[in-house]
């Protein structure tokens, strides 16, 4: 097949959905798929670094266009110019290259799923849309847009035709569903394949062989750890609550791996609660996440009350990867909330709730034996459901059976059978 994917963020960016599409990206080329990525030429998060504009990586060819490359820190109006011109590069950049079989789009900028319907028709193409969160109904949610105002209404209008036009779409949790299906889209176009964890070969490291504890110097400290991006669906006034709580214990060290304006407003909010054990670094290489992850005690993973079904915190999968226990704030009705439950991986918490959050840490950090069992559950599940060659096989199938049909003259549709574990097949209630 030749397959198209579209989406700002793409290798060597760090950002979750550059490193989830080059995983899938890459795999499906091994598997002798012609894979071509359009992206942007400027990294997700800003600052002067450019991209070559044509690069071969992995068996996948690249394209990317220049945008006006403001990035994550210029605020709202910035990343809203970035949005609109990457829109334009990329629609003009993908009307020349050759048609392919599908078109993917995923998740970045905002509404990139428009290029996927108009490609659709130009090219006389099939459509794919990755759904990692679901826009506008987040940007109600953190303010960005107003219920029913103008910039609402137009987002939600040209969701509802991409959504509705494509071929089929995919939805990282079972929660998605409902939301997907609000827009019209009929449930045979749905189903579910999980992220993964992004790495290679990523698996635990014990703590005296952990080269990033040495180097931070954190051999016998008890690390609480956030590593990803610090995004507006985060709840950073409980977790830095909880740590003005424990800010005597010396031995507690709170270590966080993020970049962007947010780490910039954590770093405000730690000086005026007068914190002292906190590490702040920006992300590290993909070669070395086993180490950095497997660097905490604990993880933390926050999504605010009312994003369930809009947005999977990516980060937990590394989490399971390297058996690590879950500290989960927020959101309860959601995948990620499930997953602590229903395995035992560590403890789900209220937002606002930062008596049960303090003494969930102190509770891990005096059980050393209940931490190493929550390891080799969290472990099992990673193997069992979220490797990333499980779920590119789940896409190649996706693909292949939107394709296939198609040269035999038959209506295609995108294949429902697609699991999520424990709770059987992603479609039923």
């Amino acid at each position: 097949m030749r397959i198209l994917f579209i989406n700002q963020c793409y290798w060597p960016d760090h950002a979750s959905s550059a490193q989830h599409l080059t995983d899938l990206a890459e795999g499906l080329a091994a598997r002798g798929h012609e894979i071509t990525v359009l992206c942007s030429r400027n990294p997700y998060g800003g600052g002067g670094a450019v991209f070559p504009g044509h690069e071969h990586h992995q068996g996948v060819r690249i394209h990317r266009v220049a945008t006006l490359g403001y990035g994550k820190k210029s605020g709202i109006r910035g990343r809203t110019l970035d949005y609109l011109s990457f829109h334009f590069m990329a629609l003009l950049k993908a009307v020349r290259l050759p048609s392919p079989d599908v078109v993917v789009t995923s998740t970045s900028p905002l509404l990139v799923g428009a290029l996927g319907w108009l490609l659709a028709g130009l090219k006389r193409t099939r459509h794919i849309h990755w759904c990692m969160d679901l826009f506008p109904d987040t940007g109600v949610l953190f303010g960005i847009v107003k219920t029913n105002g103008l910039a609402h209404r137009l987002c939600a209008f040209v969701t509802r035709r991409y959504l509705c036009s494509a071929g089929g779409v995919v939805a990282i949790s079972p929660y998605m569903i409902e939301r997907i299906q609000r827009y019209g889209v009929a449930r045979d176009r749905i189903t579910v394949v999980p992220v993964w964890a992004v790495g290679q070969d990523l698996a635990p490291i014990p703590h005296p062989l952990n080269r990033f504890r040495r180097e931070h110097q954190l051999q016998e400290k008890f690390v609480v750890m956030f590593s990803g991006n610090l995004e507006l669906g985060g709840d950073m006034d409980t977790l830095i609550g909880a740590l003005a709580e424990l800010r005597e214990d010396r031995e507690i060290v709170f270590v966080l791996i993020s970049e962007g304006p947010r780490v910039e407003k954590f770093r405000e909010m730690s000086a005026r609660a007068a914190l002292r054990q906190v590490l702040i670094l920006p992300y590290q290489n993909r070669d070395l996440l086993a180490y950095s992850l497997s660097a905490g005690d604990v993880h933390v993973i926050t999504n605010k009350n009312g994003l369930g079904g809009l947005r999977v915190p990516g980060k937990t999968y590394g989490i399971l990867a390297v058996g690590r226990p879950i500290l989960y704030i927020g959101e309860p009705r959601c995948e990620v909330a499930d997953l602590v439950r229903d395995h035992r991986l560590g403890v789900v918490i209220q937002e606002h709730d930062i008596r049960s959050l303090v003494g969930a840490i102190r509770q891990l950090r005096a059980d050393p034996a209940g931490r190493q069992e929550i390891a080799v559950r969290a472990r099992a599940v990673f193997e069992a459901e979220y490797r990333a060659e499980s779920n590119i096989d789940l896409w190649e199938k996706i693909l292949t059976g939107l394709v296939v049909p198609e040269a035999h003259g038959a209506e295609s549709k995108i294949p429902v059978e697609v699991g999520t574990l424990g709770r059987g097949f992603a479609h039923e209630e």
